[in-house]
């Protein structure tokens, strides 16, 4: 039985009808379905792309796990914990890290910055040698040297790909001892070479720069303190299993963060934007809607004849209903398989072929990520909607008739 009522459904839909207005009308119901269909995965998929991309840039500076101190910049290791941390059989890296803003010279160049002392193994867990301009580094703990942004270079005036002689900046610390003053020299200098040049994202490139934490602690005055652990797990540990497990070990004074805590509020953002243009696009789909509700209303006051035609063969009332009702969901259907299709296609298309570039970006194309969850929630509000601008305008229309 549904067989038949699906034929006759669809001998409705696409025979010659007495009125073309109706024919127009359904070719814009469907036509409109299927750019709003085709819009909510291009987008989705866009911002699943942007998160993506905004992830992976930051999972080349920020570690797994952050341990920072509830109370104060700085803290003093404990080695018992420390010791515990290693042991840890889920842990690669375990790198004690000093954070400070201090001044940068170059020339007659100024700049101030954060200097980020690190370990040889921090270079190691953020493969910066996959981002740097400049020579390999051999030995981090051979020499003392510094890793600026790529922003912090331009600003100071180096080229490190085609300086002739090695670069030096000068760099100006705060003493801890000492209250700056006019009548007082508060501040430490050092005059360090430049081994490179890293370029991640323009938010850090403009932020940091890198050198060796026993340099820092020198001219900061610090007595072994750290500013945090920044810790890396090995692949396919969960951060979240492995965070509990380090704050047991490291105890209630302690802030343990994983990636996705350590930048919370931008990824919440990035959901949130997600979540409002699904909604707002979904309401789009439901205006739609009203095309398809006009199209089957017209299409059941067209169809009377008909419908009488039907009574007369055998088919009660009930299932002339759902011929109509099946009518609306086809337009529907096609509208939304069409757009299915097409929105598909174009974020492969552009995931494959990087069609759409984009200009003075941190990547030379639009990115798009396809999540066939986010298809599935689609079509799942397509079909909700669909059910219900197909069967309002036959149940308003039957009962008046």
């Amino acid at each position: 039985m549904l067989g038949l009522k699906l034929f006759i459904a669809r001998k409705f839909l696409f025979s010659k009808k007495s009125h073309s207005v109706i024919n127009i009308i359904s070719l814009i119901s469907v036509f409109s379905v299927a750019i709003i269909t085709a819009a909510l995965v291009i987008i989705l998929s866009a911002i699943n792309g942007f998160e993506d991309t905004i992830k992976s840039l930051y999972s080349k500076f920020d570690p797994d796990i952050k341990v920072t101190p509830i109370k104060g910049k700085t803290f003093l290791p404990d080695d018992s914990k420390t010791k515990r941390l290693k042991s840890l059989d889920f842990v690669q890296f375990t790198c004690p890290t000093v954070e400070e803003i201090c001044l940068f010279k170059n020339d007659e160049q100024w700049r101030h910055a954060e200097v980020k002392g690190v370990t040889e193994d921090f270079l190691k867990m953020i493969k910066l040698q996959d981002n740097m301009d400049g020579e390999a580094i051999s030995s981090f703990d051979s020499s003392y040297f510094v890793i600026p942004g790529s922003v912090v270079a331009e600003d100071l005036g180096i080229n490190i790909r085609e300086a002739v002689i090695p670069e030096y900046l000068r760099i100006y610390a705060p003493l801890r001892s000492k209250k700056l003053s006019m009548q007082n020299n508060a501040l430490n200098e050092e005059m360090v070479p430049v081994a490179g040049v890293f370029r991640i994202s323009p938010e850090l490139d403009e932020k940091y720069v890198l050198t060796h934490i026993d340099l820092v602690n020198r001219m900061l005055e610090y007595e072994g303190e750290i500013s945090a652990f920044e810790i890396g797990l090995k692949l396919g540990t969960d951060d979240n299993m492995a965070r509990d497990r380090i704050a047991e070990i490291m105890g209630k004074d302690f802030n343990v963060k994983t990636r996705y805590q350590q930048k919370e509020l931008i990824y919440k953002t990035n959901q949130t934007e997600k979540l409002f243009v699904f909604i707002v696009l979904v309401f789009v789909l439901i205006l739609a809607g009203f095309n398809v509700i006009a199209a089957v209303t017209m299409l059941v006051i067209d169809k009377q004849k008909d419908t009488a035609t039907l009574e007369i063969l055998g088919l009660t009332r009930k299932k002339i209903k759902q011929v109509f009702i099946l009518n609306g969901l086809l337009i529907n259907l096609i509208g939304g398989v069409i757009g299915m299709v097409i929105g598909i296609g174009l974020v492969l298309l552009q995931y494959n072929f990087h069609l759409i570039p984009m200009s003075n970006a941190i990547i030379d194309y639009y990115p798009v990520k396809l999540i066939w969850a986010d298809v599935f929630k689609s079509f799942a509000a397509l079909m909700a909607i669909a059910l219900f601008s197909a069967w309002f305008p036959v149940w308003l229309a039957m009962r008046r008739s």
